[in-house]
This record gives C-alpha cells, structure tokens and sequence, in this order.
C-alpha cells in the first residue's frame, strides 16, 4: 500500500492548471480521499476557512498572482493551521529553500521542496516524510 494512502486530504495550491492536474492524477492514484485546488493563495485561504479540519497536505507553489505562497505561509501561521507543507516553484533552489525555511520559521510542517516541474519521486519522497517515514526533502 502506498504511504501516500495514509493521506485523507490534500490541498493543491497552484496557478498552472498542468501542474494542479498532475497533483490531482496522482494523489487519486495514491487513493487520496480528499483531494482539493485552488489557484492562489486568496482562494486557498477562503477554500483552508471553509473546511471543517485542515487537510492533511498542503502542496503549495510560491509565485501566483492576487496571494502568493508566502503570504498563504503566513496566513496559515496566522490561523494556526496544522497541514504539512511540500513548497513546490519554478524559481531557484536557493529562493525554495528559503521560502520552506521562512514556513518552517512559521512553525509549518514542512516534508519537502522543490523545484518545478516536479518529478513524482521526489513528490512520492515527500510523502514518506509527511507519514513519517522518511526525512524531509529539498531542492536539487
């Protein structure tokens, strides 16, 4: 059975509508029960106050028009929210990993970042991390 099915929720937070169908085969693939997408942050944070309980995952991109990923790290910190993080972006490797520090700095959980487009091993490596079964993921 795959780790990733021990995963009831995830939210996909992403501006590519490739990247957000990519997620979604996946995590379906993975037997994801829940399986969520918003286009920005903006709507992720209206989507994150609507629910009754925070995902399970929250895979966020960092550069999005109206909220980006930043600002929904913040937000999350802000409204205590408890999903792991996988931060995901087409920048450098270097701004990835200071996006998922800064999060981490927030008191995120986050199990993995990287660098678009993502490779679903690496994806499938993050998830061992968010069932707790491996050790966080960064960046090429």
């Amino acid at each position: 059975m795959s780790k990733a099915s021990h995963l009831q929720s995830v939210l996909i937070v992403d501006d590519d509508p490739i990247q957000i169908a990519i997620l979604k085969d996946h995590f379906h693939d993975h037997e994801v029960q829940r399986i969520l997408s918003a286009p920005n942050g903006e709507k992720a944070k209206a989507l994150l106050a609507a629910l009754d309980c925070a995902p399970d995952l929250i895979v966020c991109d960092l550069h999005m028009p109206e909220t980006d990923g930043i600002e929904l790290f913040a937000h999350m910190q802000a409204t205590s929210t408890t999903s792991k993080v996988i931060v995901i972006s087409g920048a450098p490797a270097s701004q990835i990993n200071a996006a998922a520090q800064l999060a981490k700095l927030y008191g995120l959980r986050v199990v993995g970042a990287f660098r678009k487009p993502l490779k679903l091993a690496d994806l499938d490596a993050a998830l061992d991390a968010a069932c707790g079964l491996a050790a966080p993921a960064k960046p090429d």
